[in-house]
This record gives C-alpha cells, sequence and structure tokens, in this order.
C-alpha cells in the first residue's frame, strides 16, 4: 500500500515538472526542468 503511495506522489510531481517544463519561456531553466525530470522517470520506471 505504501509503495503505490509513493508512486502516485512521484507521478504526481511527475506531471507538474512537466507541465512546467512545456510552460516555461527560458532555455536554461528548461534544460533544468529537463535534468529534474530525469530521476522522477526513472523511479516511475523502477530503475535506480
Amino acid at each position: 500500500m505504501l509503495y503505490w503511495i509513493y508512486v502516485l506522489i512521484t507521478v504526481f510531481l511527475t506531471v507538474l515538472i512537466v507541465m512546467e517544463l512545456f510552460t516555461e519561456k527560458n532555455w536554461k531553466q528548461q534544460i533544468a526542468l529537463a535534468m529534474l525530470l530525469l530521476p522522477f522517470v526513472l523511479r516511475i520506471l523502477q530503475i535506480k
């Protein structure tokens, strides 16, 4: 049960980061958000 809560929180944060990534105008911020997004996607896919 706790595992699925962890996955849901991770998915929620990933969606927020993706939404911010596509609305951001500054390319430096986009690169930073993409770098931040990578660990979240890997955690969702269970690649550690």
